[in-house]
């Protein structure tokens, strides 16, 4: 299927993309332009073989690296939906990234089922001990530079991890939260042993400095913990998991690199050791999170795959109130 010009696929989706990661706006008002990108990329009407299929991975090149597939929309002889409402959807930088992932499902499984991080304390971030702000123009090295940082509270990120680890035998799943949710903690805790690593936190996206995005931890006394889990670090962990969770703003953005794709936080999980990572393109509400994960641990924990169990939590949030 040959698609339209670069230059054409650009415009069509800037808008798009500006749309649906909007929640003032009415998903409905999108539709026809939805529908318009689904016939411009995906050939349903040319391919009879489209519509029997229930997966479909993406390896996308470009602007495309920032749609999200599940928001195109189709028409067959009855209505209008969304791709997501038919098709378990994935995506993969690369085919032989494909190739080398799906090796990795012959390794052993790690002896523990879930590590939970989430609740980090943000109060010291906002506040120095005689009340002025706290500034990243003192730190040379911190991810984000030339603004002050102040993180609001994420109160339902430590019910978020709490609630997940009800899903699991006590005994095979441990919690990191408050003072432990600590970038010092992260970094020596044994992460290899979790088949599935969860962050609930802050995330910070630098595209002028990609190794400095970043996950906002609990800020410690510890000189050399500065309460940010860098992009760079990540490169260095050693995670043997199905599954990164990034419940953080912005982690599948990135800047641009040509042939690579977006320098985003999901990237280093993946050389860190992970076989799948879940990372948000956009910015996303504390409490509607929640919500959205407990019902993708849900269904995981039936059974499902990580991309089914996806799928279907989407469908829940689509007939719900952050829809």
């Amino acid at each position: 299927h040959i698609l339209p010009a670069k230059g054409k696929i650009e415009v069509s989706l800037r808008a798009y993309l500006k749309f649906i990661s909007d929640r003032s706006l009415d998903p409905r008002t999108g539709f026809e332009a939805a529908e318009r990108i689904g016939r411009e990329l995906i050939p349903f009407e040319q391919d009879e073989h489209l519509k029997s299929a229930k997966a479909m991975v993406v390896i996308p090149d470009g602007i495309l690296h920032y749609l999200p597939f599940e928001a195109i929309r189709v028409r067959d002889e009855v209505r209008s939906s969304y791709l997501v409402e038919g098709l378990t959807i994935s995506y993969c930088p690369s085919a032989s990234a494909f190739a080398a992932l799906e090796g990795l499902m012959d390794r052993p499984k790690p002896a523990k089922d879930v590590l939970a991080i989430g609740g980090s304390d943000y109060r010291r971030w906002n506040a120095r001990a005689d009340g002025s702000p706290l500034s990243t123009r003192d730190d040379p090295e911190a991810a984000v530079l030339d603004e002050d940082l102040e993180l609001s509270p994420l109160p339902f990120s430590r019910r978020e991890v709490q609630d997940i680890a009800k899903f699991y035998p006590a005994q095979a799943v441990d919690i990191l939260t408050g003072a432990s949710a600590n970038e010092g903690n992260v970094k020596n805790w044994p992460l290899a042993d979790y088949r599935i690593l969860h962050f609930a936190c802050h995330g910070f996206l630098n595209e002028r400095r990609p190794f400095r995005s970043a996950l906002a931890l609990t800020l410690t006394d510890v000189p050399e913990d500065d309460g940010l889990l860098q992009m760079r670090e990540i490169y260095g962990l050693t995670v043997k998991a199905d599954l990164v969770v990034l419940s953080a703003c912005q982690t599948g953005r990135g800047r641009f690199e040509r042939s690579e794709g977006p320098m985003a936080l999901a990237r280093p999980f993946f050389f860190a050791g992970t076989r799948s990572v879940i990372a948000s393109l956009w910015s996303v509400n504390d409490k509607a999170t929640l919500v959205f994960m407990r019902e993708f641990y849900g269904h995981l924990t039936e059974g499902r795959t990580a991309a089914e169990a996806l799928r279907r939590a989407k469908g829940k949030m689509l007939s719900s109130k952050w829809a």
